[in-house]
């Protein structure tokens, strides 16, 4: 795993461009991209295999989620320029009152999402059933310091968001993105511009394998051999 990027607050900015950053209300500064406000969000539970399901609520986007259907408009066809690839959103709330977003955490919140095998449909991925996927490279960038707790800013909640464009072999590509929260899920109402004061903390891009669990469970139970 690489870390990059300083998510201390710099009165220097970079050598080359003092101070040079685009943020709202910019045309050309990227949003957060969830469509449903976390006081509206729905929990879900996540995986199974996750030992720390009890200590998160996760939250996933129906409307993100709804655009990976066989039928939406973002299927590539022989026409299409590109594609979109497949896409996951979240709101992911820490589930102790003492808890909070730091640092520390933003490697493993840029790994909690659902990857491209998982989000395509049965008729896509013949043959995958139950599966492992063991990160081989991930690469995080802090973009921004941590927001102070405020009346748009949550301690201890985040926007989730990744996208997924290729798979060949088993090996997968997955780009993450982690935003501040305007309040906890359930909580707090939505109110017109929330959207415009939420900032891009980190980015991650990772590529993945995927294990059949039988073999996974297999390797445990043998032990490693030295």
């Amino acid at each position: 795993m690489a870390i990059f990027g300083n998510n201390s607050f710099s009165q220097r900015g970079s050598e080359y461009a003092p101070g040079l950053t685009v943020v709202p209300p910019s045309p050309y500064a990227r949003r957060i991209p969830l469509y449903t406000h976390p006081s509206n969000a729905v929990v879900k539970l996540g995986r199974g295999v996750w030992k720390f399901q009890n200590h998160i609520a996760l939250a996933p986007d129906p409307l993100i989620l709804n655009k990976n259907a066989v039928d939406h408009p973002n299927r590539a066809t022989a026409t299409t320029i590109g594609g979109e690839g497949l896409e996951w959103g979240a709101w992911l709330t820490f589930q102790g009152p003492n808890d909070a977003i730091t640092s520390t955490s933003l490697p493993f919140l840029v790994d909690i999402f659902t990857n491209m095998p998982s989000l395509m449909p049965p008729s896509e991925r013949p043959g995958m059933g139950l599966s492992w996927f063991p990160t081989i490279v991930l690469a995080v960038e802090f973009k921004a310091p941590i927001p102070s707790p405020s009346s748009v800013h949550a301690k201890r909640t985040v926007g989730l968001y990744s996208t997924g464009k290729f798979l060949v072999d088993g090996r997968h590509d997955g780009y993450v993105e982690v935003w501040t929260a305007p309040c906890d899920i359930g909580q707090g109402e939505e109110v017109e511009g929330w959207r415009e004061k939420q900032v891009c903390i980190a980015v991650a891009t990772q590529m993945a394998s995927i294990i059949p669990m039988e073999v996974n469970m297999k390797r445990g139970k043998e032990g490693v051999k030295l």
